[in-house]
C-alpha cells in the first residue's frame, strides 16, 4: 500500500492461486477460468521510493487422470513496481498450465502470463531512476510418465508471455539535477 507521510512504498508479493485436478477429478466450466496472483508495489509519498511488486504462482494442473473442460483459461502472475521518487521494481512470478497424465480441453483461448513491470517516477519529480522489470515464467506443458500421457487441446489461441519492462526515469531540472536512468527490462 501507499506510505503514510514521507516514506517508502510498501512491497507486495502475490500468493499461490491454483486449481488442481488429481486422480479421477473432473471440472467443467462453460465460461472463463481466471486465476490471478499478481502484486502491485505501493505508492511512495514525499521523498520515498516506490515499493517492489513480485508476482506469485498461478497454476492449473491435471495430473493422474484429472479432466478439465473449459471455455477460456487466463492465468496471470504479474509484478508491478510502485511509483516514487525512484520507481519500484516489478518481477513476474510463475504462471503454469500443466497436464502431466491428465487431460485439458480448452474450447477457446489460453493465456499464461508472468510479466514484470518497473514503475516510473512521480510526476513532477526530478532525477529519480525507473524501476527494473523482470519477466517471470509462463509455461504450457503437456507431459507424461511411463504409465500415461498428458494432453492439452486448445481450440483457439495459446499464448505464454513473460515480458520485462523497465520504468521511465525522471527528467532533469535543466540546472542542477540530472535526468534519472530508465529501469532495465
Amino acid at each position: 500500500g501507499a506510505s503514510i507521510g514521507s516514506g517508502l512504498g510498501g512491497a507486495a508479493t502475490g500468493g499461490d492461486a491454483r486449481l488442481t485436478l488429481n486422480s479421477l477429478g473432473q471440472v467443467d466450466i462453460t465460461g472463463t477460468l481466471s486465476i490471478n496472483s499478481s502484486a502491485f508495489g505501493g505508492l511512495a509519498n514525499g521523498g520515498g521510493d516506490g515499493g517492489d511488486g513480485s508476482g506469485g504462482r498461478s497454476q492449473v494442473t491435471a495430473d493422474s487422470g484429472g479432466l478439465l473442460t473449459v471455455g477460456t483459461v487466463n492465468l496471470t502472475s504479474n509484478g508491478t513496481g510502485g511509483v516514487g521518487v525512484s520507481g519500484g521494481d516489478g518481477s513476474g512470478g510463475i504462471a503454469l498450465l500443466r497436464a502431466q497424465t491428465g487431460t485439458m480441453d480448452i474450447a477457446s483461448n489460453a493465456l499464461v502470463q508472468a510479466d514484470g513491470t518497473g514503475s516510473g517516477t512521480i510526476t513532477g519529480s526530478f532525477g529519480g531512476d525507473g524501476g527494473a522489470g523482470v519477466g517471470g515464467r509462463a509455461i504450457i506443458l503437456a507431459g507424461g510418465v511411463l504409465t500415461g500421457t498428458g494432453t492439452i487441446e486448445i481450440d483457439g489461441t495459446a499464448q505464454a508471455i513473460a515480458n520485462g519492462l523497465g520504468g521511465a526515469g525522471g527528467s532533469g531540472d535543466g540546472n542542477i539535477v540530472a535526468a534519472g536512468s530508465g529501469g532495465s527490462g
